[in-house]
């Protein structure tokens, strides 16, 4: 079963432990590593963090998608241009000529060639459900395709049309080696 680290239900006692009395440290916190030098905070984090690097945690990838097609397929990890090509050519029934123009138009001169190599070959998720309750994830869940497909096109009413009537939104939940996580 995967660790779940959006709550300490899974942590060893010896970390909950640790961590009980510490709350209000964690209520005013505005930095990280203001936190670690609570020598009790870091060993509890040093020793979690052992534990977590040998298994599975849970993580939540929010989209706007097709059941059917995640089911089958899973989630698949594209270049961006691959992703695009494909979303033009899949639904370019649903588009006038313009409206595949203003697409490629708006990928070519929003993502830089910095940001379309962070973005291919990834996917991204999120270690808690956060990002829903707090809402920003919303754009996530709202527009088809990921952000490779819809940021750039926020204010477009008539593209938005098409992005919100494609798919449903989901979070994918998935049981990932947490020796595999890359940080920013």
């Amino acid at each position: 079963m995967p660790i779940d680290l959006s709550n300490l239900d899974s942590a060893p006692q010896s970390v909950i432990s640790a961590l009980n009395n510490k709350s209000e440290l964690f209520e005013r916190v505005t930095d990280i590593s203001s936190i670690l030098r609570d020598n009790t905070i870091r060993d509890a984090v040093v020793e979690l963090d052992m534990i977590v690097r040998k298994e599975k945690v849970l993580a939540f990838h929010f989209t706007r998608a097709f059941r059917e097609e995640i089911a089958r397929d899973g989630l698949r990890a594209r270049k961006t241009e691959e992703w695009r090509c494909l979303f033009i050519a899949k639904y370019q029934h649903l588009l006038k000529k313009e409206q595949i123009m203003r697409l490629k138009a708006g990928w070519s001169s929003y993502f830089t060639p910095t940001q379309k190599l962070g973005r291919d070959g990834r996917i991204f998720f999120n270690l808690t459900e956060k990002a829903y309750k707090n809402g920003s994830a919303t754009s996530l869940l709202r527009y088809f395709g990921g952000e490779a497909i819809f940021k750039p096109f926020l204010a477009d009413s008539d593209l938005n049309q098409i992005l919100t009537s494609l798919g449903e939104p989901l979070i994918v939940r998935a049981a990932i080696d947490a020796s595999s996580i890359k940080a920013f």
